[in-house]
């Protein structure tokens, strides 16, 4: 009993001390770097470029701000490369020095902030590596405040479906991390939507065809998300582990698990080296806990946020193949709301003819008057979302 009541005690000043739950932990030795990621989402905008060091992203020896030069011009971008040059070179060339030298008392007021970045007793070759692992990181605090917006127009569905599938629907905030809750986001790569699947992942967990696309829509691809995640759980056991499986593939981490015998996130951080498991994936989980720390508390971090209201629509199971334009002249729904609302529907359909296939669960105003519903007779199948 007593052993139960001192369990419950240290979970709740866990709780208390640092806003988690159990199921997504504060890794030993990973606060600094999460505080280093809200710093970036919530601190520093676009106009502010971090200079730091890659492994131990919370070292930042210099913040470069170019919001007093012209964003407009190509003498800005020319200017902003300079600088950024310059700086690292300055930065570098001072680690070199530090490494040998053995009288910090001669050493500059910019020297000895950047000798105290790395504690006390430093082993020989910190600075040289350290001199080799420069990292530059681009505020983010603009995109992140509009993700937060745009979030509250999805994130109630989404929850919904986490807790469905028996998941913490905190997961949710993986999407600021992921896209900042932007529809329409892209990656270099071929990523594509809310959750950033690629065709090749997207294809076991959602309909990715000629006409639609689930991957484009983000109450859908949720869904898909949603699935990859509780595989990724099933597998690993361990959230952390199965939040950078996400961003890194399951093979990846179980071969980081293997390589490093620990199923300790920050060991395998700090011990395994591959070419694949790089920045973004030894950050993933600590974006997502300070993504999370944000959302959870948007007011302490922006003030003036005005989410936008959650998504309410009603849900048309279509009997037969219809045209996008059939559809949108029966309900009497604009094209382009119409689209809108339907993202899922590729170009082939809401641009070019190709027929909305048969059975699809099309979403309509909730004022929309069920004019439709004389075309359709005892085939329509209706249903009202406040979600």
């Amino acid at each position: 009993m007593k052993t139960r009541y001192l369990r419950g005690l240290m979970l709740c000043i866990s709780i208390i001390l640092y806003g988690q739950s159990t199921h997504f932990p504060v890794l030993d030795g990973m606060e600094k770097r999460v505080q280093f990621w809200t710093d970036v989402f919530t601190k520093y905008s676009l106009n502010h470029i971090l200079i730091h060091d890659s492994d131990y992203p919370e070292r930042v020896y210099r913040v470069l701000d170019f919001r007093e030069l012209d964003a407009r011009g190509l003498l800005y971008k020319n200017k902003r490369l300079d600088s950024i040059r310059q700086a690292k070179k300055e930065i570098r060339d001072i680690l070199k020095k530090l490494e040998f030298v053995k009288d910090t008392t001669a050493l500059s007021v910019e020297e000895r902030r950047i000798r105290r970045l790395f504690g006390t007793n430093p082993v020989p070759g910190t600075f040289i590596r350290a001199a080799r692992h420069l990292h530059t990181q681009k505020g983010a605090q603009e995109t992140f405040k509009a993700g937060l917006v745009r979030s509250g127009r999805y994130v109630p569905a989404m929850k919904a479906i986490f807790k469905e599938e028996g998941l913490p629907g905190e997961l949710v905030y993986l999407a600021h991390v992921e896209s900042g809750f932007h529809p329409k986001a892209k990656s270099p790569a071929g990523a594509v939507g809310v959750w950033q699947f690629m065709k090749s992942t997207g294809q076991y967990y959602m309909k990715i065809g000629s006409s639609i696309d689930e991957r484009n829509d983000p109450i859908l691809s949720t869904k898909g998300a949603a699935l990859l995640l509780k595989s990724n759980y099933q597998k690993t056991r361990s959230w952390p582990l199965a939040i950078t499986a996400y961003n890194h593939g399951e093979n990846g981490i179980d071969r980081a698990v293997k390589k490093t015998k620990s199923r300790d996130l920050m060991k395998i951080i700090r011990k395994y080296r591959s070419s694949l498991f790089g920045y973004a994936s030894k950050n993933f989980y600590a974006e997502f806990l300070a993504a999370r720390r944000i959302a959870r508390n948007p007011d302490r971090y922006f003030p003036d946020i005005v989410p936008e209201s959650p998504m309410q629509f009603k849900i048309v199971a279509l009997p037969f193949p219809f045209t996008f334009r059939e559809v949108a002249d029966m309900f009497q729904v604009p094209p382009d709301l119409l689209a809108e609302m339907n993202p899922a529907l590729k170009q082939a359909v809401t641009k070019q003819g190709k027929k909305i296939p048969r059975g699809y669960s099309l979403r309509l105003p909730v004022e929309i008057e069920a004019v439709g519903a004389r075309v359709l007779g005892a085939g329509m199948g209706a249903a009202i979302y406040g979600l």
